[in-house]
């Protein structure tokens, strides 16, 4: 193994439940990380266990995130990325419900009792996501829409006022997502060739509704992230690059059976139509008026033509005459 499991933390269970396991991917920003652990201890109420995953960073954030109390820390002796990092986190944990959480986010009052109240609700519920929101109260994400098999978070920068309603989804960012242990028993893990990261998450969910499972976005559990800071932090010269790439990736590995079709829209192929068959006027109408133009003029003309062609003659008759009787 090139992990180190230092220790293990249990809080005392108030509900008549199994516990739930939080495992929080960490790379340096140790204070991101100190934030979330806090966030949770003082928002959480389920029984829960905290598992920090470090993918590799410097000893001085080590030895800072060993001085966290109530959590096991698992120690990659290098960068395993996103999915490589909580894949080895998740084949830890035995509660009934895994939650991914980034270190960079603030867990709010209520957050993961309302995910496991929605998860709760319908046995093939299989994923829960949250509404994120950034720090100034506008809203990141509130479930994810495609155009084709490209993904895009619903509702960014809205007040978080919008986006209230319970809904089913075809997918969910997992910067904080709720999981049921039944999807990873029944072979669905996070694909590792999204390295270092990025959808990762898209991947997973698709191969979670091909199985039939349900996945639903929650707006009243309510997360703050500051979105992206380890691949800001980590992966900057090479982070569009990454988005490319694995975009690509994801393309190629869904294209010929992903569970999401492209929406056809009435009135898209209305317009389309309606823009070709105007189109076809438009060129007959242009013939038609070139025509028009062309034996217009033709007509205008010859009149004019003959008379130009009379005056001309009788100039030349004239000049011919003058020219007699100078003789």
């Amino acid at each position: 193994m090139d992990y180190e499991r230092i220790k293990y933390f249990e809080t005392t269970s108030k509900l008549n439940m199994s516990h739930i396991d939080i495992i929080i991917l960490s790379l340096e920003n140790v204070g991101f990380t100190k934030q979330c652990v806090k966030s949770i201890k003082d928002y959480t109420t389920l029984p829960y266990h905290i598992i920090i995953v470090d993918n590799g960073s410097s000893q001085e954030t080590i030895d800072e995130l060993k001085k966290i109390d109530g959590v096991k820390l698992i120690l990659n002796s290098i960068n395993k990325g996103f999915a490589g990092g909580n894949n080895i986190g998740i084949k830890e944990c035995n509660g009934e419900y895994v939650v991914l959480l980034n270190n960079d986010t603030k867990v709010t009052k209520g957050w993961l009792e309302e995910m496991v109240k929605m998860a709760e609700s319908d046995d093939r519920i299989g994923i829960v996501g949250c509404k994120l929101l950034y720090p100034d109260d506008t809203i990141q994400h509130a479930g994810i829409k495609f155009r084709g098999l490209s993904p895009f978070h619903i509702g960014v920068g809205l007040p978080k006022k919008y986006y209230c309603k319970p809904k089913e989804c075809k997918a969910v960012t997992f910067a904080c997502v709720l999981i049921k242990r039944k999807l990873f028993d029944s072979g669905i893990w996070l694909d590792e060739r999204y390295y270092p990261a990025v959808f990762e998450d898209i991947d997973f969910c698709f191969q979670a509704l091909q199985k039939g499972w349900k996945i639903m976005y929650c707006p009243s559990a309510i997360v703050y992230h500051y979105e992206s800071i380890t691949l800001k932090s980590n992966f900057q010269k090479q982070r569009y690059e990454i988005i490319k790439r694995n975009l690509l990736r994801l393309k190629q590995k869904w294209k010929d059976n992903a569970p999401v079709k492209p929406k056809v829209k009435i009135l898209r192929i209305a317009y389309d139509s309606y823009a070709f068959i105007i189109d076809k006027i438009n060129i007959i109408r242009l013939i038609i008026i070139s025509s028009f133009f062309r034996l217009y003029f033709h007509l205008k003309l010859k009149p004019l033509k003959i008379v130009f062609d009379h005056l001309t003659n009788s100039i030349h008759n004239i000049n011919k005459n003058k020219m007699g009787k100078m003789d």
